[in-house]
């Protein structure tokens, strides 16, 4: 049973997941061993899966596959200082490391489980090893690591970061697509903007955006005062086209 509290005096708690309860100042977190973690607001930063008490047909998990070449692989001079990541479905992004290792990934599955299938792990390398010897025009030697894992996309790309409806301070940032490095700095913008009462200019782009599978459609998002001297710098571009060319985290 998770354990619930009131947070204010006289005020109701809901449970926001098993062990999880909010109120209007306070959010208790119950921990598997029994102790309980007190704040004033909660953030799951769940960019790879989504929360049951936010889980929506909008959200969806799938596979990828990578690996990493032994140290001092031969390769162009030119991979050491670049990302990149290839504009194909299936894609592919690779890049080097400091020790002179080749990092390549890719062949995406909408699925959320082929990543656990052994054989297609073995499959993807020789496929992937296979389109970068092409796209680097020199032999790739068999992978020194490799593997495989699940990732949390949505239908339009972008992920979910804001206010999760219908609880009290509590918030969320999920569904990266692989574009971590680039939605990861966007959400702790957002989030730090919402949690000290601003409104980010760019908030509602990536807000929760689709009606719970457990409640009924999210209503929409009341308007907060600005305070220009502490909000965060805008000067950079919020194109979510360009940040879909991010190589992913």
């Amino acid at each position: 049973m998770p354990r619930i509290s009131s947070g204010a005096s006289g005020a109701e708690a809901v449970v926001v997941e098993p062990g999880i309860t909010s109120g209007p100042r306070r959010c208790d977190a119950s921990e598997p061993k029994g102790g309980i973690i007190q704040a004033t607001h909660v953030v799951f930063c769940t960019g790879y899966e989504f929360l049951d008490a936010v889980a929506n047909p909008g959200h969806r998990n799938v596979s990828t596959w990578a690996f990493a070449t032994r140290p001092h692989h031969p390769r162009p001079k030119w991979l050491t200082d670049y990302l990149v990541w290839e504009g194909s479905d299936p894609y592919l992004y690779f890049r080097s490391t400091p020790d002179g290792r080749i990092i390549v990934g890719g062949e995406d599955e909408d699925n959320a489980t082929s990543f656990q299938d052994p054989v297609k792990l073995g499959a993807k390398s020789r496929t992937l090893r296979k389109k970068l010897s092409a796209l680097l025009n020199i032999p790739i030697e068999e992978p020194d690591y490799q593997w495989a894992a699940a990732f949390g996309t949505t239908a339009d790309g972008l992920p979910m970061i804001g206010a999760v409806p219908g609880f009290n301070q509590v918030y969320a940032a999920m569904g990266y697509g692989g574009n971590g490095i680039t939605f990861s700095q966007i959400a702790a913008e957002i989030l730090s903007a919402e949690i000290l009462g601003h409104q980010d200019p760019d908030g509602e782009l990536f807000a929760f955006r689709c009606p719970s599978k457990r409640s009924a459609p999210f209503p929409a998002p009341k308007p907060r005062a600005q305070n220009p001297s502490r909000c965060t710098n805008r000067s950079r571009s919020r194109n979510p086209a360009h940040a879909k060319t991010v190589l992913p985290a």
